[in-house]
């Protein structure tokens, strides 16, 4: 991590410290200080216990374990909260282990006062112990939805232990690391007597559920969009540095789905490698209103039929060029 890096200034910015807050997970590193602040911290259990969880871990600073304010149960967030407001939520590297993270949004939105931001740090699957996981998309968190997920699954119990590696012994790294430079840490049949005595038990095995990299996690957000299921703008996004990324999800004064899907970072590749460097999505929604009211990505329309019917892609520019005589439904 570069030494100019300032981890927090990136974590709290637009968050308005002096207002109601709550810190999910600090454990003993806050990223907001209760001093000169109205901070509150939760956790999962409560001060005590998570002292005694840690004590002997050498990541762990035992003594500077922060005092748990507000505990989250197996009913989550919602209740434990009661009737208390913030201004913003901040967790730093919690979102992966959430077993339903639509639903954990919709709680999250539902105590967040209106224009206030939820704080993501995010691991980076290229340069931690996830790396030959497959990627997390918008369907496996609805799946988790409609099935109103409380625990990890033995599938994910099974994928994390048996597919975590270790780069020269090391859980994280700074470098893509080539894939058969890695070390498997788990013996596989380890990893499936894991997860067969979990689904037999019922027992909670903490494990990093969901796996993502800054470009998947965009691109799930825009799906989720897309199917009506985001309730939160993007405010802020910023690239990996070292082995993370960061986004901040905003609840807006007035919820309008063109601006809603405008803010969400749209990266030139893969899929996207057609879209012009001056593609607006805004403009694209508001000039075509075929688009709009499908609901239809905009980048997904330019690409599938937009490009060949010659749309404009920004205030700046005409009708492009496109296939001669294309006849291609506006929006499917």
């Amino acid at each position: 991590m570069t030494a100019s890096f300032d981890r927090a200034a990136i974590l709290t910015k637009n968050l308005k410290l002096e207002k109601q807050g709550l810190e999910i997970g600090p454990l003993d590193n806050p990223i907001v200080p209760k001093k000169g602040t109205r901070v509150l911290y939760a956790d999962h259990l409560p001060t005590d216990k998570l002292r005694d969880k840690y004590r002997g871990d050498q990541f762990v600073r035992n003594d500077n374990i922060q005092g748990v304010d507000i505990v989250f149960g197996p009913s989550g967030v919602k209740d434990a909260v009661g009737s208390r407001r913030f201004s913003y939520v901040l967790a730093s590297h919690v979102i992966e282990h959430i077993p339903n993270p639509l639903g954990w949004f919709n709680e999250i939105y539902g105590f967040m006062e209106p224009g206030g931001i939820l704080s993501l740090a995010i691991p980076d699957k290229r340069y931690c112990f996830d790396r030959l996981r497959g990627l997390t998309t918008a369907t496996d968190w609805i799946g988790a939805w409609l099935q109103e997920a409380t625990m990890p699954t033995p599938v994910q119990i099974l994928d994390a232990l048996s597919n975590e590696v270790s780069h020269n012994g090391n859980g994280i790294w700074q470098d893509n690391v080539d894939p058969h430079d890695l070390t498997r840490v788990c013996d596989p049949r380890e990893a499936l007597r894991v997860a067969v005595e979990v689904l037999e038990s019922g027992e909670y095995r903490d494990v990093h559920c969901w796996v993502f990299t800054p470009r998947s996690f965009c691109n799930l957000l825009r799906r989720l969009s897309v199917f009506g299921l985001l309730n939160f703008y993007v405010a802020n996004f910023h690239d990996s540095v070292g082995h993370e990324f960061f986004i901040q999800l905003q609840k807006p004064e007035k919820f309008q789905w063109s601006e809603q899907i405008a803010s969400i970072p749209l990266f030139r590749e893969g899929r996207y490698k057609a879209l012009p460097e001056d593609f607006d999505p805004k403009y694209y929604l508001s000039h075509y209103p075929d688009v709009m009211q499908a609901r239809v990505d905009p980048a997904d329309h330019y690409v599938e039929y937009g490009r060949f019917e010659g749309r404009a892609v920004c205030d700046a520019t005409g009708p492009r060029t496109g296939a001669p005589n294309a006849q291609v439904p506006a929006a499917q």
